[in-house]
């Protein structure tokens, strides 16, 4: 039984990333940071291979491009970390 919910699992949390990620892209400062592209990422785990797509972002102050929760999803692009003073209420 174990075994037949570990793939509804990993679809399900590579869909909440993926949300997590499409509400920080409506709450962001857009004009500090300006969406890059998409990349599709995969993380390893203990209930195996978990697949998701995350933006990548361009910092206006810095010129240096970035990804949310870097330090949690390794990836390419430079640390970013948010802070409750990055979101801002949807409108």
């Amino acid at each position: 039984m174990f075994r037949l919910a570990l793939p509804i699992v990993r679809h399900a949390l590579g869909r909440i990333l993926e949300e997590m990620d499409a509400y920080l892209a409506v709450v962001r400062d857009k004009t500090r940071y300006a969406s890059e592209e998409i990349e599709e990422r995969v993380l390893d785990t203990l209930i195996g291979p978990i697949r998701f797509k995350r933006r990548c972002y361009t910092d206006a102050h810095t010129e240096r491009s970035l990804k949310p929760a870097r330090r949690h999803i390794p990836g390419k692009c430079s640390p970013y970390r948010i802070s409750s003073s990055d979101l801002h209420p949807i409108v």
